[in-house]
């Protein structure tokens, strides 16, 4: 299911909730590594995915019960203006 979704879909960043749910969708992608280049906020790292189908993709993981009530919502937000502003700097640059 996963490597239909990434072959289907313009994926920009994944997401990953919960331990298993994050180690599960990363061995199907057969990453080899994450490298950590951050947090979106304190315990939610931000990170680059390093080999497999899903390499270079921008990936987050949260713990499952981690963080506040707006901890999703908070992430998805941050990460869309990361995404966005990289996508404006990538246009100007090619331009």
């Amino acid at each position: 299911m996963v490597q239909q979704a990434l072959a289907r879909a313009s994926v920009g960043a994944l997401v990953l909730v919960g331990g298993d749910g994050a180690r599960a969708v990363l061995d199907a992608t057969r990453a080899q590594a994450l490298r950590i280049t951050g947090a979106i906020q304190e315990g939610i790292p931000v990170g680059v995915v390093e080999g497999g189908t899903a390499a270079g993709k921008i990936v987050v993981t949260k713990a499952g019960g981690f963080g506040p009530v707006t901890a999703l919502l908070d992430t998805v937000t941050e990460l869309t203006r990361t995404l966005t502003t990289t996508l404006a700097h990538s246009t100007e640059a090619s331009s």
